[in-house]
């Protein structure tokens, strides 16, 4: 009996929510394989798949990130030198033995700043999110489920296109992503992973609506777009309250911030009953109920605009960077929307325009092909099983 595949999978493992359900849809899809987590100690999954194991980096390795941080701080080049070296050691050695070594996310390529030349993916926890040699150029790296940006400067596209020669094949889940890269011979296109996550108890339940919120001053500075925002979904709120329609505010991560932003919107109605919070730590059933369950959604995050358009609702959508705009142009979303600089303008009757519509995106083709992120791989690790029985025989 042949042996079971095995992968390393990194990704952005701070309790977000679409990264968490990214892990839950590639195990369930590659179930026969067994699959290596690497993950922030502090944000270890409460619910995972019986194939996926925690693969920790130990708490040195967490020491070295912090020594390696404070280095650079105060402009240690050497020492950052040094340490990042032993951490990315430490890392080949964990994925000498594996079948594939796999980094599925969605913004896991930024420019952080105009100006800034470094395409930088990490995090202050996370021991390895960044773009390096790790498998000794095997040909057994993949990434899935990215987009690319936001983009401050031109140079950032070659510094993409040589990043990506490291990786067997990449596959990106926006057309504006992959327009930019489809020269390159191993980056292919195919939809956001997440509308493989099936729609959870369907059917009809009473009128209600669930509003996606997150600390929008980590997006901008300007204070009349942060108080517009909060605003605006209070008289969004304050109109379905007001019908007797309970309203859900969902929190899709609490380490970015999102929330503080949840609780900025209770205490606008202290004594308000039905209006409650759904709050991700760790275990997504609730969140995907809630979800499933909306009359109407209002969705600042991503993929709450994207889980809301998969599960057939309609969606106002608040765009706070690029990569919404281009998923909705994918979509050819019919609705209206709004960016988020343009809040100050945007009226109580734009939000509900959607709803009292009823506009639903057609997202067809997407729950169709979204399995295509995971094609190559699997192809991949196919190739290898039959040249293992071909040797054997």
């Amino acid at each position: 009996m042949a042996s079971k595949k095995q992968i390393v999978l990194d990704f952005y493992s701070c309790y977000n929510l679409g990264d968490d359900l990214f892990v839950e849809a590639f195990a369930e899809y590659f179930s026969d394989c067994e699959i290596h987590l690497l993950v922030n100690p502090k944000c270890v999954p409460k619910r995972l798949p019986k194939n996926v194991r925690i693969l920790h980096f130990s708490n040195v390795d967490l020491r070295l990130r912090r020594i390696s941080n404070l280095a650079s701080q105060r402009g240690w080049q050497r020492m950052v030198k040094t340490v990042e070296h032993m951490r990315q050691k430490k890392l080949e050695r964990i994925a000498q033995h594996c079948d594939a070594f796999v980094k599925i996310g969605g913004s896991i390529f930024m420019q952080h700043a105009p100006g800034c030349r470094e395409i930088d993916f990490s995090t202050a926890e996370k021991p390895d999110f960044s773009l390096r040699q790790s498998t000794g150029g095997r040909g057994n790296r993949f990434i899935i489920g990215a987009n690319l940006g936001p983009v401050y400067s031109e140079d950032y596209w070659e510094q993409m296109a040589k990043k990506f020669q490291e990786y067997r094949h990449v596959c990106l889940r926006d057309y504006a992503s992959y327009r930019k890269m489809r020269a390159a011979p191993n980056v292919q296109y195919a939809p956001d992973v997440l509308f493989l996550v099936p729609k959870p108890y369907p059917g009809t339940c009473e009128e209600n609506v669930a509003i996606s919120v997150m600390d929008v001053s980590r997006n901008t500075e300007d204070a009349a777009v942060i108080r517009a925002y909060y605003d605006l979904l209070e008289r969004a709120i304050a109109y379905f309250l007001d019908r007797e329609v309970p309203v859900t505010l969902m929190s899709f991560c609490q380490w970015q911030g999102d929330e503080q932003a949840v609780q900025e919107l209770l205490n606008r109605f202290p004594e308000e009953k039905r209006l409650s919070a759904c709050c991700y730590r760790g275990s997504a059933r609730r969140i995907l109920r809630v979800l499933s369950g909306a009359s109407f959604v209002i969705g600042t995050r991503f993929h709450s605009t994207i889980l809301g358009i998969s599960f057939g609702k309609p969606v106002f959508p608040i765009v706070y960077n690029s990569k919404t705009a281009h998923y909705l142009a994918d979509l050819s979303f019919p609705g209206k929307s709004a960016a988020l600089e343009e809040l100050p303008s945007v009226t109580l009757d734009d939000v509900l325009y959607n709803y009292r519509n009823q506009i639903v995106a057609d997202c067809a083709d997407h729950h169709r092909y979204a399995v295509n992120q995971f094609r190559v791989l699997e192809e991949y690790l196919e190739e290898k099983e039959k040249d293992i029985e071909s040797s054997t025989v």
